[in-house]
């Protein structure tokens, strides 16, 4: 499979008083590297290559030496991750001017756009889940009832994938 760098937004892009931006691929960290700075005055790489799986960093975004927003970035080091990739997920503040910019910077960095279910699909080649549970996150997020819902999360929890394997 091709690792190219993918993002999307992971919340609702508009007027809210946050956004979330997922990205995964073997590009991730050294993208965000050289736009993730500790300074707000002025721009000062980020160590990233010291920052713990799991771990979540303040901070502000730069492209070049403009700076973008205020962020706060949450790293996931392949395997420990949703994709099995390298995973960041950057909290910026809402609005639709915001994830613009940080779209366009992200584009120019070399990164692409998720397709559709893409962050599944990569879960699922990685071997993170199996197909029903890939399928189940859609229904998840489909869901409209609180049935539709709870069968939903069974068939994520792998509780399906466990009876047709039994």
């Amino acid at each position: 499979m091709e690792n190219k760098t993918i993002f999307a937004p992971a919340t609702p892009v508009g007027d809210s008083g946050l956004t979330v931006i997922r990205l995964s691929g073997m590009d991730t960290f050294s993208m965000l590297g050289v736009a993730f700075s500790k300074r707000a005055e002025s721009f000062e790489p980020a160590n990233i290559d010291n920052f713990k799986t799991n771990s979540a960093h303040h901070g502000y975004l730069f492209q070049g030496n403009d700076l973008i927003d205020e962020v706060v970035i949450t790293f996931f080091r392949a395997p420990n991750s949703y994709t099995g990739e390298d995973l960041a997920e950057l909290s910026s503040h809402g609005g639709s001017y915001i994830f613009r910019k940080i779209n366009g910077l992200l584009s120019t960095l070399g990164a692409s756009h998720a397709e559709p279910g893409e962050f599944s699909k990569r879960a699922y080649l990685n071997g993170k889940m199996d197909l029903a549970q890939a399928e189940a996150v859609a229904d998840l997020i489909k869901a409209k009832t609180d049935r539709a819902n709870r069968i939903a999360l069974k068939q994520l929890s792998g509780e399906f994938s466990s009876k047709i394997n039994t």
